[in-house]
């Protein structure tokens, strides 16, 4: 029953029972008003009415009177009173930030509801302060982060340029082997601004140009141009009749930063670099690797692959990469409502898997 039906009930007991006491109340009061104005025989059957019991009667009725009001006293405090205290007690924990203040809730009493919704609210909101919390304190490492990325380039960039202005690069030879240095460090100085603007512009879930495409033949095309840069080898092994809703500019992004990451990180310590693009399917699902065989990684570090700026090893901090491209990956692939993991390959080497539904 709702708390306003058990309100309801309640006051409709009180108001009978007190309705009650009333009529036995003016039954008596009406006995004895109307003495003087009876005959002999009327006179004489109150009297006698009221010889016998009218001592009885008033105290009974004195008695109803006295336990209806204990009654109505006990029961307001306990279903009133107390659920209301109990509430404002909460209420100014609350206000004063204490949201690990438990309301106790008594299923009995008529404010159950009320106590359960806001027992529901401050939970809700302790939820929602340490999501806030966990949101800032991410910010606030992504924040060192960007500031530590940018400023290794611009330190760079200013050593070398007043390398050059204090005639510390005194030959055509050494001013352009400067330049060049200072070239490249400002090439991945916008690498990486454009890698930051991208990856906030995909946590605002921009809409994707989705259309059904043939895997096979788009990663073909993906792998052929990849040979024209890459510095390994890379073969392909692609099931046929395998097509996926996806955006193909947005898509190659998220392959080529896998594509690279092996590129920096999957070279063999023996042996010539490799890199593999398989297609196949598990039920529903289209599943592509891309794998190298390089050194793998730390099981440690397999959940933690796609945080930003996350470097494995902190020997890999070479500034050649904006630590992002992964993480751009994972973003566009939950776009895509597909899956990304990674494994290490029992063969060796690093795995990087999507799964996206077939059409």
């Amino acid at each position: 029953m709702s708390t306003r039906g058990k309100l309801v009930g309640t006051i409709t007991a009180m108001l009978t029972v007190f309705l009650a006491l009333c009529f036995c109340s003016a039954f008596l009061l009406f006995a004895i008003a109307i003495q003087p104005f009876a005959g002999a025989a009327l006179q004489r059957d109150l009297r006698m009415i009221a010889a016998r019991y009218f001592v009885a009667a008033g105290l009974i009725v004195m008695l109803f009177i006295g336990a209806g009001l204990f009654w109505i006293l006990s029961w307001s405090k306990k279903n009133l009173a107390m659920p209301m205290e109990n509430l404002k007690k909460a209420t100014a924990a609350i206000q004063a930030g204490e949201l690990s203040y438990e309301l106790r809730i008594n299923e009995k009493t008529e404010f159950a509801e009320l106590e359960q919704a806001f027992e529901l609210m401050r939970i809700n909101l302790k939820n929602s302060r340490q999501q806030l919390e966990a949101v800032e304190n991410e910010r606030r490492i992504l924040l060192a982060n960007i500031c530590h990325d940018l400023k290794t380039p611009v330190t760079s960039i200013l050593g070398y340029s007043e390398g050059i202005l204090d005639a510390v690069a005194s030959t055509p030879e050494k001013i352009m082997d400067y330049s060049r240095i200072i070239n490249n460090k400002a090439r991945q100085l916008s690498r990486l601004i454009e890698d930051i603007n991208l990856l906030s512009q995909l946590e605002g879930a921009p809409p994707l140009s989705l259309e059904t495409v043939n895997m096979q033949s788009y990663l073909e095309g993906f792998a052929e141009e990849l040979r024209a840069q890459a510095p390994c080898e890379i073969i392909t092994e692609l099931s046929d009749g395998i097509a996926c809703l996806i955006d193909k500019v947005r898509f190659e992004r998220v392959l080529l930063n896998i594509a690279q990451n092996s590129f920096k990180y999957g070279k063999p310590a023996m042996g010539e670099a490799l890199l593999k693009i398989s297609l196949m399917t598990a039920g529903d699902d289209a599943i592509i690797s891309v794998q190298d065989n390089g050194p793998g990684i730390e099981p440690k570090d397999l959940q933690k692959v796609f945080e930003r700026f996350y470097r494995s090893d902190p020997a890999r901090n070479t500034g050649d990469g904006s630590g992002l491209g992964l993480a751009i990956a994972r973003q566009i692939v939950q776009l895509h409502k597909g899956k990304i993991w990674v494994v290490n390959r029992k063969e060796g080497g690093f795995s990087v898997n999507i799964s996206l539904k077939k059409r």
